[in-house]
This record gives C-alpha cells, sequence and structure tokens, in this order.
C-alpha cells in the first residue's frame, strides 16, 4: 500500500506545484490586461487626436487655397504696384490734366476727337488704378 500512498502523496504534490504556476500565469494575465488597457486608452487617445489633426489640417488647406485664389487675383495688379508703373500713372495723369485742359480750349478742332479717344482710354486706366487701390487696402 505504499506505493499507493506515494503515488498519492506525488500526485497532491503535482497538484500543488500545478495550482502555484497556474496562479502565476493568472497573475501574468491580469498583468498584461492591465498594460493591454493602458495600451487601448493610449491608442485612442492617437486616434482622437489624429482625426483633430486631421481636421484641421483640412480646414488650413481650406484656408491656404483661398490665399492662393486670393494671391492669383491679386498677382495680376501685381505689375501695377511697381515704381516704374507708378510713375508712368502719375505721368498719365499729367497727360489727362493736360489733354483736358486742350479739350476745354479747343472744342471744334479735329485733333480734340483722337484727344478724347486717348482720354478715354487713360481714364479706364485710371480706373483699374484705383481698383487695384482698393483691393490692396482692403476696401
Amino acid at each position: 500500500m505504499s506505493t499507493v500512498a506515494e503515488r498519492y502523496a506525488r500526485l497532491c504534490r503535482c497538484y500543488i506545484q500545478l495550482a502555484d504556476r497556474f496562479a502565476e500565469l493568472d497573475l501574468e494575465n491580469m498583468r498584461l490586461k492591465q498594460k493591454l488597457v493602458q495600451l487601448i486608452g493610449e491608442v485612442k487617445g492617437s486616434q482622437q487626436s489624429l482625426i483633430a489633426l486631421d481636421a484641421e489640417k483640412k480646414a488650413l488647406t481650406v484656408q491656404i487655397e483661398l490665399l492662393d485664389n486670393k494671391y492669383q487675383e491679386l498677382k495680376q495688379f501685381e505689375a501695377l504696384i511697381d515704381p516704374a508703373m507708378i510713375a508712368e500713372l502719375t505721368e498719365v495723369e499729367k497727360q489727362i490734366a493736360i489733354d483736358q485742359e486742350v479739350m476745354d480750349n479747343g472744342k471744334d478742332d479735329p485733333l480734340n476727337l483722337e484727344l478724347a479717344r486717348h482720354t478715354s482710354y487713360l481714364d479706364s486706366l485710371d480706373q483699374k488704378y484705383d481698383g487695384i487701390g482698393q483691393l490692396t487696402s482692403g476696401e
């Protein structure tokens, strides 16, 4: 019978070792679950940050497109802002004043018709210049 008792004692020791090992594995499993929960929380936080950053990126992209469109609209007037062009416009304004004076003095002169045509062209340039001033000043 001692062999049955020895076998039973050995079986009990094995059972105790198995229970101890199971308790260790259970603790390790709980630690891993805790770490996994923390990691999942961090991933969710990162996802929310990515979503917010993506929305901000889209908003900034729209702003960039709007600014680029505005720049393209104003770019055509860039030549008019050039100092040489401003000097030319000033000269044109002086010429308009001289032409207006000549027209007032000699309305029956055939050259006045030619002068009137040039004056209307210069007036259109003047209007464009005023339009540029309004665009650049934000009016």
